[in-house]
């Protein structure tokens, strides 16, 4: 097992190997000396490896599977040349999420592609190690009853009651500029931080709104590497306040 190391951790502060500040004509040699024990240390790290040649090898020698849902075939794919570099490396176990945590959920689909997953693990000698329960946004628990989350404190929210009802009341100076897209220069829009690749994943479209001048058109997710469809603004909100964003949606295809 090689151990690995940051040059920044091992990097000494000032104050800890070089002292007080020195007179000038000796800062030549006190740098110099600061050098040295920087060379020293990385020589130290660089000897390591050789070091633990001799060592035991690390029994659980795994890699982390991540990022496939199981969704479509490719997905079996992808992950199956995962498994044989994990293999051609040495490597024993995979750990993988895979949406494990919604198992009930799951249609037939999924459940043949995990048992080409686990024929490619068996395939290259891989112990497959599911994870489930992680907690990460919670959108495993969420996926059965979304109320499971648990409540945040609302503080000084007005309220206006009328006929024995109190309902709240929105804050009308907080809300998105350009909420609509109405404002734009080609396929970018004003006043957003970022919407992906404009002209390429996001584009501004005219034709096809439900009201106004415009809406906002994702398409062509596989030019993002990530296979991102996003737009972005930051808002300036009151602590301690719930908020709720409604927003219209228009699928095709």
């Amino acid at each position: 097992m090689t151990p690995w190391f940051d040059p920044c951790l091992m990097r000494p502060r000032r104050d800890e190997l070089c002292g007080e500040p020195v007179p000038r004509g000796r800062r030549v040699e006190k740098l110099l000396r600061c050098r040295a024990a920087g060379l020293v240390a990385a020589l130290a790290v660089l000897a390591m490896p050789a070091l633990l040649q001799g060592a035991e090898p690390c029994p659980d020698r795994l890699v982390w599977v991540f990022g496939w849902n199981l969704s479509r075939d490719s997905d079996t794919a992808e992950i199956s040349r995962v498994l044989e570099t994990a293999s051609q490396h040495g490597l024993n176990g995979a750990v993988m999420s895979l949406g494990l945590d919604t198992l009930c959920k799951k249609r037939p689909d999924y459940f043949r592609r995990l048992e080409q997953v686990q024929a490619a693990c068996q395939r290259n000698e891989l112990e497959l190690i599911p994870a489930i329960f992680s907690v990460g946004y919670g959108g495993a628990a969420l996926a059965h009853n979304r109320y499971l989350a648990a409540g945040l404190p609302v503080v000084d929210a007005p309220f206006l009651v009328e006929g024995g009802k109190a309902r709240l009341v929105p804050d009308e100076s907080i809300g998105l500029v350009n909420g609509g897209f109405e404002d734009f220069s080609g396929n970018r829009l004003a006043g957003y931080r970022f919407h992906d690749q404009p002209g390429e994943v996001s584009f501004v479209d005219s034709q096809v709104k439900r009201e106004g001048r415009a809406a906002l058109r994702f398409e062509n997710f596989t030019a993002n590497q990530a296979g991102h469809g996003r737009v972005m603004q930051e808002v300036r909100l009151q602590p301690h306040r719930c908020y709720r964003i409604t927003l219209w949606v228009k699928t095709e295809g």
